[in-house]
């Protein structure tokens, strides 16, 4: 019987154990066996086993960093973030945090070990078989070591894919407790500016047009807005104020002839019911801010509808 409900617990954190999680389940007898000698085990550490043949993967490589730190031992920073599928962040080292009365940084091999005062039980979760910092907790560790405009990035990240929101993550503050924490400031600003009704923007573009509006003192734009009345006209990419529309163009996606006619005939569309429309493509975003002047015209009422030159 142990050997079964020590194999599915193996299944579920990619072939890695520790013996101390069987503890009070099964007897001392039965876990020293099975894992220790049948034979069945490659030992990894002094209480730690995978299963022989198990492929090393980086999810193993996860899963054993965590369980060799012992009970309570979780992922964090760059490793939580990589964990929750955020993009950018490298699989080494390893970062493990675990709750001891001093704050350091030991190495073991290809991972890092911190070590934490406090964590709440609630900013901690299973994910993919990992005992895991919660993503609202994975930003306020992040937003120490990263620069603003990632930091919004990571945010809107999160919250598109609703791992989280802005009132998680200022509740995870209040929990912690945030005077003196690095780059809190930073991000109590960002969700500040993006307000309680907040729609993160779909793609990573439209989150690029949305930070160059919010560096011109356009902070109010909104993405990913249902626009219409009785008529439902719909989802615009950016709504600045209440009646100008930004639609960010991808190259790949927008740029084909039946694409161009149905963009001609949605614009058209929001243009009849008031609204101003500015198209900014892809490549206008990464050659400058200059399309910002036809927002500001838009807003102005000096244009219905802006295309952007091709």
């Amino acid at each position: 019987m142990g050997h079964i409900e020590i194999t599915n617990k193996a299944a579920l954190q990619h072939g890695v154990v520790a013996s101390w999680q069987f503890a009070g389940l099964l007897s001392a007898k039965a876990i020293r066996w099975e894992l220790f000698c049948s034979g069945r085990w490659d030992r990894l550490g002094r209480h730690v086993v995978r299963l022989r043949g198990a492929p090393e993967t980086e999810a193993s490589k996860i899963s054993a960093a965590v369980l060799l730190a012992g009970p309570g031992a979780h992922l964090c920073l760059a490793s939580a973030a990589r964990h929750w599928g955020w993009p950018n962040f490298a699989s080494s080292p390893v970062h493990v945090q675990r709750t001891k009365s001093t704050n350091t940084v030991a190495h073991r091999g290809d991972s890092r070990l911190h070590e934490s005062r406090r964590v709440p039980a609630g900013q901690l979760a299973f994910h993919d078989g990992v005992l895991v910092t919660t993503p609202s907790r994975t930003l306020v560790d992040i937003a120490a070591v990263v620069h603003r405009d990632r930091l919004a990035r990571l945010l809107d990240w999160g919250w598109n894919r609703r791992q989280l929101t802005g009132h998680t993550v200022l509740g995870c503050l209040a929990q912690i407790g945030s005077r003196g924490r690095h780059g809190v400031a930073a991000l109590r600003e960002l969700i500040e500016e993006r307000g309680q009704h907040y729609s993160p923007p779909a793609t990573g573009l439209e989150s690029r047009a949305a930070a160059v509006l919010r560096r011109h003192g356009y902070c109010g734009a909104v993405s990913q807005v249902n626009v219409g009345g009785r008529v439902w006209l719909g989802r615009v990419d950016l709504l600045v104020g209440s009646r100008v529309v930004v639609e960010v163009q991808s190259d790949l996606f927008h740029s084909s002839l039946t694409s161009r006619e149905d963009d001609k005939a949605r614009f058209d569309a929001l243009g009849e019911a008031g609204f101003e429309v500015v198209e900014v493509w892809e490549s206008d975003l990464w050659q400058g801010d200059a399309w910002v002047v036809r927002v500001a015209r838009a807003l102005a009422g000096t244009n219905r509808v802006v295309p952007a030159p091709r």
